[in-house]
């Protein structure tokens, strides 16, 4: 280029490519290509998405500047579960400076590998439908089935025709009526959730199937408190060896404020357990606990099994992140958060039912990561790899030379 010359160098390139390593059956592959066009002003360049060799997308870029940035979107709906390469092209422009600049290759990870998560409930109360809601319309690692026991009826509308819930069902058809028929059904499901269910909705076959579930398949049982029945009002022998927390048995509901309004705190324990992260730091992790508004119901407890692990309990109002931990005997007594491994599988109690008070001002960034912790914790990785006995993966599909691999 002489100097002084007005027009620059012309050369078209693709800067950098942006696009998930992942994503599930059905959704779109959304990449972001960041372009130079160099010397084009005036001028239309065509810019493509190859998926396996085959073109997918075609987007013409108008250059109107010199030099010129610009970000190029497609998108792009995989047909089937495996690995994808993907290209980003742009077409080659008469007397540019580096021809071979023009791509820009990379690979997606196709998975139909979701999380069944079966979620009971007797009413519609804040705690159902916020995990509802989260399970179905944002979370799309879970392939939700959600029963309601006592459902709203709308007057002169007749009730839908009863539907079981199945992992085997379509992701996105979520609701159902009826409970899992048979312990083939109950086997498909990796995290069963139970609110506040009355004890005649599982009939004891039903809990030698969920039982069965968690301690031979490996699955996660979480059980919500609530003031009806969850859950001083079960008695099953499998019910009770299961919870990591005991309570005094009664058939009279629990409404009311159990010992006035209190913090949720995590235990020492919990400030190192992956449910109860929030953040790396410990120090950030128990001040975004403590900044959370105080909340109003719990269920007593009558003890916590030496097998399991509290990770959060009730903190009086006055709490705050750099008090000394109060004693241990006090945090069990006062246990908010139990887990504890059953056999090859795990189980959690939760001794109040308002885990929405996560998304108090930060919408759903803390109520999510939690419940998402919730089902790692219980239920493992998904792996790319393998078969129905064994799943293998790695943490990233793409590395450098320099970067640990991490092998699951």
């Amino acid at each position: 280029m002489p100097i002084g010359g007005e027009i620059g160098l012309r050369d078209a390139a693709v800067l950098n490519v942006r696009a998930a390593e992942s994503i599930y059956l059905g959704d779109k592959v959304s990449v972001r290509a960041n372009v130079k066009l160099d010397g084009m002003r005036g001028e239309q360049v065509k810019a493509w998405l190859y998926y396996e060799g085959q073109q997918v997308d075609e987007k013409v870029i108008d250059v109107a500047d010199d030099p010129f940035r610009t970000e190029v979107r497609f998108s792009h709906i995989p047909p089937a579960h495996g690995i994808y390469s993907y290209e980003v092209r742009l077409a080659q422009v008469e007397d540019e400076l580096f021809p071979n600049n023009n791509a820009w290759r990379f690979e997606t990870a196709v998975t139909d590998d979701r999380t069944n998560v079966l979620l009971v409930d007797s009413f519609p109360r804040w705690e159902f439908r916020y995990l509802r809601n989260l399970f179905y319309a944002r979370d799309k690692s879970v392939h939700l089935q959600y029963v309601l026991l006592a459902p709203d009826q709308i007057e002169g509308f007749p009730p839908s025709q009863p539907v079981a819930a199945s992992a085997a069902r379509p992701f996105g058809e979520a609701e159902a009526q009826i409970l899992p028929q048979g312990r083939e059904e109950w086997l498909k499901f990796d995290a069963i959730i139970l609110g506040d269910i009355p004890p005649n909705a599982l009939a004891a076959e039903t809990w030698d199937d969920i039982e069965h579930c968690v301690a031979d398949r490996g699955a996660l049982l979480v059980c919500i408190a609530g003031p009806r029945f969850m859950p001083h009002a079960f008695g099953d022998e499998r019910f009770l060896e299961m919870m990591p927390m005991e309570f005094d048995s009664r058939i009279e509901p629990y409404f009311g404020n159990q010992g006035g309004p209190f913090k949720i705190a995590p235990t020492p324990e919990g400030l190192r357990h992956l449910i109860m992260e929030q953040s790396p730091s410990p120090a950030i992790n128990a001040q975004l606990w403590n900044a959370l508004p105080e909340a109003s119901w719990r269920h007593p407890v009558a003890g916590v099994k030496e097998s399991a692990e509290v990770l959060a309990y009730a903190a009086p109002p006055s709490a705050r992140p750099g008090d000394p931990p109060p004693d241990p005997s006090f945090m069990r007594q006062n246990a908010l958060l139990a887990v504890q491994r059953y056999a090859t599988g795990r189980t959690a109690m939760l001794a109040f039912d308002q885990t929405w008070r996560l998304r108090y001002g930060v919408g759903d960034t803390l109520h999510h990561k939690f419940w998402g912790q919730m089902l790692r914790w219980g239920t493992g990785e998904n792996l790319r790899a393998g078969t129905e006995h064994v799943r293998v993966g790695s943490d990233r599909l793409a590395y450098t030379p320099q970067d640990k691999i991490t092998i699951m």
